[in-house]
């Protein structure tokens, strides 16, 4: 499954898509499989925005993975500080 998800960063797959393609099994079956494997994904991998990554369920369809760019914490030492401009005597 999580090949799957990492060729198809930003896209949408269905939970019948998943089932199919990675187990072999109908979506007609009721089960939690691609709940519970896409749980295990995000602790395992850390999948989590902090890391610059997000699994998302949408509602009722299926998952996505997308990439958000660097992680805070890089974007924080990326950012050049600012300095505070001096009041200028009138």
């Amino acid at each position: 499954m999580a090949a799957l998800l990492f060729r198809n960063i930003g896209r949408l797959l269905s939970r019948s898509y998943l089932l199919d393609t990675v187990w072999g099994i109908s979506a007609d079956v009721s089960t939690r499989t691609v709940d519970t494997h896409a749980s295990q994904l995000r602790s395992k991998l850390g999948l989590y925005p902090e890391n610059g990554w997000r699994l998302s369920a949408v509602y009722q369809h299926g998952y996505r993975l997308e990439k958000l760019g660097a992680a805070p914490a890089e974007k924080k030492k990326a950012a050049a500080p600012r300095r505070r401009q001096a009041k200028r005597a009138r």
